[in-house]
């Protein structure tokens, strides 16, 4: 029996949204890459202008807008990758179904539907990847002085 994807999704409240609600798991992804979005901005935030320059300390607000960054991509990409091996999973098992008894129009359409699936949570591994490099550089452009990440 295939098992199901509970991808905690929702970084305020705890919550659970299940793999197969696509169009769920995609609003609450992108409501997560809000601060990878929005780089540009919080870094305009950690360095003031001249007059509040000697009040800030850009060490430490440059770690943990850093380390807010990667936990969320790190959960994020996590979270893709447990819905693409649950999808896999369940791909898999209807191919098999299929090739059991291929006149079964049923099982032949939820394979096609399971596939396309996979193939959106591939790619939002690959758009988690261009968000996660988008937002580290913009990062080492401002916070490189102040703070440098462990690799």
């Amino acid at each position: 029996m295939v098992e199901r994807c509970h991808c905690d999704l929702n970084m305020a409240a705890p919550g659970n949204a299940a793999c197969e609600d696509i169009q769920m798991f995609m609003d609450q992804l992108k409501q997560r890459r809000l601060v990878d979005d929005r780089i540009i901005h919080e870094l305009n935030t950690i360095f003031p202008t001249q007059d509040f320059a000697g009040k800030v300390d850009f060490t430490k607000q440059c770690k943990s807008l850093y380390q807010s960054m990667r936990d969320g991509h790190d959960k994020r990409r996590s979270d893709i990758a447990a819905c693409v091996s649950v999808t896999a999973q369940k791909a898999k098992l209807l191919k098999e179904q299929r090739d059991a008894d291929q006149d079964n129009y049923k099982t032949v359409r939820s394979l096609r539907k399971e596939q396309g699936n996979l193939r959106l949570f591939q790619q939002e591994l690959n758009v988690e990847e261009i968000v996660w490099e988008r937002a580290e550089t913009a990062f080492n452009e401002r916070c490189r002085t102040y703070y440098k990440p462990e690799s």
